[in-house]
């Protein structure tokens, strides 16, 4: 069976004579067969976002990793940590080339948890922009099962992403992050910019000198020296703040969960397992 990529996929959905991205610019990262991050349009009446803007993609990992879902009062972490490497490296590119007014469809889909088939899996879904130095995430759907319909019905969902003017249903919490509802979250970033260009001196006042005499002809006056111009600011870069080491014990006890909910395979928890043993 022949199955779409998600750049595909993610065109169909797009309606006739909605928004274009400029020619020649990309619009839609594919990080797997039903995962993608994609440039819209910012919803309508929303302030504009922070973009271009230039983040890394290791600042990105952290902060996608730090979230936390709250279900039936139990915590887990959104996205599993090889997911948000895989969305942290699509979401940094799109943030590059994104402009003022839009925002970042999220769509990624993951293998959770085990089950009785193969493709087990459930999709995060989410709206993103950077504004006022902070990474902005709305949630619409925090564990959306499609795919399995998809290959039945060849009927791909309508994606909710979270919007500014309506609440979801998903309730996220993540550390030194502000909660604007509980399905939406402001993540703090550090952005650094480069060294404030000088104004050009103003050219020094001319000097009165005597008065010619009538028999001298007049001297020639050299042209103005036009001032420098002014350099252009540079994109600023955002790198996250600095996370605090996690003791040992911290790190067995994460590995041991992802190993329980089968996020990883048991030679992957055992090689793990002795290299953080190693450091104590």
């Amino acid at each position: 069976m022949i199955r779409p990529s998600a750049a595909a996929l993610a065109l169909l959905l797009a309606a006739p004579g909605a928004w274009a991205a400029p020619p020649g610019s990309k619009r839609v990262w594919d990080i797997s067969a039903y995962s993608w991050v994609k440039r819209i349009p910012a919803e309508p009446g929303a302030a504009l976002n922070t973009h271009p803007v230039k983040v890394a993609p290791g600042a990105l990992r952290e902060l996608l990793a730090s979230i936390l879902l709250i279900e039936k009062d139990q915590e887990e972490a959104l996205f599993a940590e090889e997911e948000a490497a895989g969305l942290a490296k699509a979401i940094s590119a799109a943030l590059a080339l994104s402009g003022p007014g839009e925002d970042l469809e999220v769509i990624s889909n993951f293998k959770r948890s085990g089950g009785l088939l193969n493709n087990y899996s459930s999709a995060v879904t989410a709206r993103a922009f950077v504004k006022d130095g902070r990474l902005h995430l709305i949630v619409g759907d925090a564990r959306l099962e499609y795919v399995l319909s998809y290959q039945l019905t060849f009927q791909m969902p309508d994606f909710p992403l979270g919007s500014r003017g309506k609440a979801s249903k998903v309730v996220l919490r993540a550390p030194n992050a502000e909660n604007l509802r509980p399905d939406w979250v402001a993540l703090p970033l550090g952005v650094e910019r480069g060294p404030a260009t000088a104004e050009p001196a103003p050219p020094p006042a001319a000097t009165k000198g005597p008065a010619p005499t009538p028999a001298a002809a007049p001297a020639l006056a050299a042209p103005p020296v036009p001032p420098p111009a002014a350099k252009a600011a540079p994109v600023p870069t955002v790198q996250a703040p600095a996370k605090p080491a996690r003791s040992a014990e911290e790190r067995l006890q994460e590995l041991k969960r992802l190993r329980e909910k089968d996020l990883i395979t048991e030679e992957e928890y055992r090689k793990r397992k002795e290299e953080i043993l190693k450091e104590i």
